[in-house]
């Protein structure tokens, strides 16, 4: 996550631990929210490729790291209670959008270094169309109007998800679906309540849903196998309003 991000988490933590519990509450910040968010992507994932190709053993399979691109929306929903200046709470969301993209390598060579051509290529492509995450809100209430907290819980992403190996032959040796991956996201953000019903907040999020393999066709006795990085990172902006 970077020196940056583990920075950010530190100093919200010794805010949270240094904060005296009965302090008596800025603003109340307890509830049930709904609202909406917009999710941008950061970071990057590894993609990797075994089977056919992947170039000469001493050199390995061919691995390779992309960035996440693209972005989401969709609603969000949260209780939380309050004691003194630290607020708890549950927050649910579901994003709805296009994130992703594609690698493509030229002139792949077989896994022990033969068929090398000009004509062929590996090709991975994904995208994430759906996420949904449930988190846990540990929040202290430094001020009238401003919130830091740390969160973390589950994931779910939804995707498509392709790999092709195409070889001089030609032959092409490919696999394509959609799927379903769970894993775990944590981060911080900072909430600002602007009037009594209305809170707009920043999160940074750092997820990982776990590697997601696909097995291509087979052609005689080979086969490919494709392998999707599931870590990376997001910006999120939410607006919501308290229900009375």
């Amino acid at each position: 996550m970077g020196s940056f991000c583990r920075l950010l988490f530190a100093s919200l933590a010794a805010v949270l631990l240094a904060a005296p519990a009965n302090a008596s509450p800025a603003m109340d910040w307890s509830g049930v929210r709904i609202g909406a968010t917009i999710d941008l992507t950061l970071g990057s994932h590894t993609d990797s490729h075994a089977g056919v190709p992947p170039g000469p053993s001493a050199n390995g399979d061919y691995s390779f790291s992309r960035s996440m691109e693209g972005f989401l929306a969709g609603p969000t929903v949260g209780y939380f209670f309050q004691q003194g200046r630290f607020v708890e709470g549950l927050e649910f969301d579901a994003g709805y959008g296009n994130v992703g993209g594609s690698n493509r390598i030229n002139g792949v060579a077989h896994q022990d270094g033969s068929g090398a051509s000009p004509s062929n290529f590996l090709l991975l492509r994904d995208h994430v169309d759906m996420m949904v995450t449930l988190r846990g809100t540990l929040g202290y209430a430094v001020s009238r109007h401003f919130l830091p907290y740390l969160t973390g819980g589950w994931m779910y992403h939804h995707g498509q998800y392709r790999g092709q190996f195409h070889d001089s032959v030609p032959e092409d040796f490919t696999s394509h679906d959609g799927g379903d991956r769970n894993g775990w996201t944590i981060g911080a953000g900072l909430a600002c309540q602007f009037q009594r019903d209305w809170v707009v907040k920043a999160d940074y999020l750092y997820y990982d849903v776990g590697r997601h393999p696909l097995l291509s066709n087979t052609i005689g006795t080979s086969q490919s196998q494709f392998l999707f990085g599931g870590t990376g990172a997001l910006v999120r902006l939410g607006l919501t309003w308290r229900v009375p």
